[in-house]
């Protein structure tokens, strides 16, 4: 039987994860800012380039991320297009998970360290985490800027000066935020409200956040 180790440091990806992804208000602003035919064009492959970014690079970088958009959708997605991009997901509608507030709640009850680590832009996703009023419940926070999921230095950077079989990697993302982070040693639990009960990809598979608390005995 596997021992289960006391984790001290819990960190989290945000979109699907502690607040629902909408991206409704994100399409409404390419919409307003391409031309009809080049935002349809985007539409259908944004997505895709997204990822093929993050298992292409690094770490975000607002010049790259511009002329790899230009190339991969054929459209002239400039510097400034993607500074105008932050700016607007500074401020994009944002829902909280029913349990998100209980569960950081009582993790910091129980003296955890928590962290955050996201693929977006460190300053749209601080100002998210703002307005929904959960920035304070953390100690760091770890974005794109420094390095992206799923290269293993993001996990590792997201530890910080905590042993890795101390954190436990929690997302919505069964590669990025279960599978990957468990190369390194590190602790993982896939998030996914809709799977059905017999499909659990992970034994350590949530379908309520607050169910974290069960997996190691808090």
């Amino acid at each position: 039987m596997k021992e289960i180790i006391k984790k001290e440091r819990y960190i989290f990806d945000l979109d699907g994860t502690l607040w629902r992804q909408d991206f409704s208000e994100e399409n409404d602003f390419f919409k307003s800012i391409l031309s009809v035919d080049d935002y349809s064009k985007l539409l259908e492959v944004k997505t895709d380039i997204l990822y093929k970014y993050e298992n292409t690079f690094d770490r975000l970088d607002i010049s790259l991320y511009s002329s790899f958009f230009t190339k991969e959708s054929g459209i002239n997605i400039t510097e400034k297009i993607v500074r105008e991009w932050i700016d607007f997901n500074c401020n994009i509608k944002t829902n909280l998970f029913d349990d998100t507030i209980e569960l950081l709640e009582y993790l910091k009850s129980r003296n955890k360290s928590l962290a955050v680590r996201t693929n977006h832009f460190l300053k749209s996703q601080c100002d998210r985490m703002k307005n929904t009023n959960i920035f304070n419940y953390f100690d760091d926070i770890y974005a794109g800027d420094s390095y992206l999921k799923p290269n293993l230095n993001s996990y590792i950077e997201a530890a910080n000066n905590y042993s890795i079989d101390k954190c436990v990697m929690i997302g919505d993302n069964l590669e990025y935020d279960a599978l990957a982070p468990r190369k390194i040693g590190m602790d993982s639990i896939y998030y996914n409200p809709e799977i059905s009960d017999d499909k659990f990809p992970i034994k350590e598979t949530v379908k309520s956040l607050i169910k974290i608390k069960d997996i190691y005995n808090l």
